[in-house]
């Protein structure tokens, strides 16, 4: 009896532990994989799209001014560096540049909503 016990104990440890390792190797993939890969590109846009693979946290929270949430159904600024729309547009590239200037002087995701708000010349929306 007690083998038993010790067995069915060891195999439900060894599935929790299947499970957990599963969920951190995808997780950290979830959002940073959706992004095309920098070395694609050259000058700033390489520098745009680094910034959308090393921190896509923060992009995802960030509006795109270029118009994109209405001709591409782009949800946020992290959208526009799925595919190459950021590589050709100067909006894009510049709002993550501008972004991650912001996140290397220590600004939070709040202060950088509103300093691309003002920049851009719109409201947040």
């Amino acid at each position: 009896m007690k083998t038993a016990s010790a067995k069915s104990l060891a195999i439900a440890v060894g599935a929790a532990l299947v499970v957990a390792v599963v969920y951190w190797v995808t997780a950290g993939r979830s959002v940073a994989g959706q992004t095309l890969d920098p070395s694609l590109f050259n000058g700033s846009a390489r520098q745009a799209y680094t910034m959308a693979r090393d921190h896509p946290e923060i992009l995802v929270q960030l509006h795109c001014y270029c118009g994109c949430t209405e001709f591409a159904h782009h949800k946020s600024l992290l959208d526009c560096f799925k595919d190459t729309h950021a590589s050709v547009c100067p909006v894009c590239m510049h709002e993550a540049l501008d972004a991650a200037a912001m996140l290397k002087r220590g600004q939070g995701v709040a202060e950088m909503r509103h300093t691309l708000a003002v920049m851009y010349g719109q409201a947040a929306g």
